[in-house]
C-alpha cells in the first residue's frame, strides 16, 4: 500500500512527484505501511532523480527533518541509500543526516557497509570514512 507520492518516487517520475509536492508539499510525510517515507521509496528503487526531487523539495517546504525518520527496521535514508549501494545519493545525504544514527539493530551506515561490503561499491565505503562516519561500539 502506497501513496500516489510513492508511486511516482519508485518509478522516478520526476515530474508527477515535483507536481503532487507541489500541490500538497506535506505529503513528503507520508508513510508505507513498512513506515517508509517517499525518499526511502526512491533510493530502494534506484530512483536517483526522484530522489533528487525530494531533497529539493524538501529544502523548499522545511522538510528537513524528513531525512532521519526511519522505517519499521530504523532505517533512515543514508541506512537505506547504503544498503542499496547508491554511492550518489550517499554522498548528497552524509551534509544533511545525523551520520552516525543507529537503526534498530544498532548499526550505523559504516556498519551496514561492513556487512554487505562483498556486494557493495568500495565508493560508498570511501564517501563515509571521508565524512567521519563511525562504527557502532561492540557491546558485550
Amino acid at each position: 500500500m502506497i501513496t500516489p507520492l510513492h508511486y511516482a518516487a519508485q518509478v522516478d517520475d520526476e515530474s508527477n512527484l515535483a507536481d503532487f509536492l507541489y500541490v500538497c508539499p506535506s505529503s513528503m510525510e507520508d508513510l508505507t505501511v513498512k513506515g517508509e517515507t517517499a525518499v526511502h521509496v526512491a533510493l530502494k528503487k534506484g530512483s536517483l532523480k526522484a530522489f533528487k526531487v525530494l531533497l529539493g523539495f524538501r529544502r523548499c517546504f522545511d522538510k528537513e527533518r524528513i531525512l532521519n525518520w526511519e522505517d519499521e527496521e530504523g532505517n533512515n535514508a543514508l541506512h537505506t541509500a547504503v544498503s542499496v549501494n547508491q554511492p550518489e545519493a550517499v554522498k548528497l545525504l552524509i551534509r544533511d543526516i545525523d551520520i552516525n544514527r543507529k537503526n534498530s539493530k544498532g548499526l550505523t551506515a559504516l556498519d551496514i557497509f561492513y556487512d554487505r561490503q562483498g556486494s557493495l561499491d568500495t565508493a560508498v565505503k570511501d564517501i563515509l570514512l571521508a565524512a567521519k562516519v563511525k562504527t557502532a561500539p561492540i557491546s558485550l
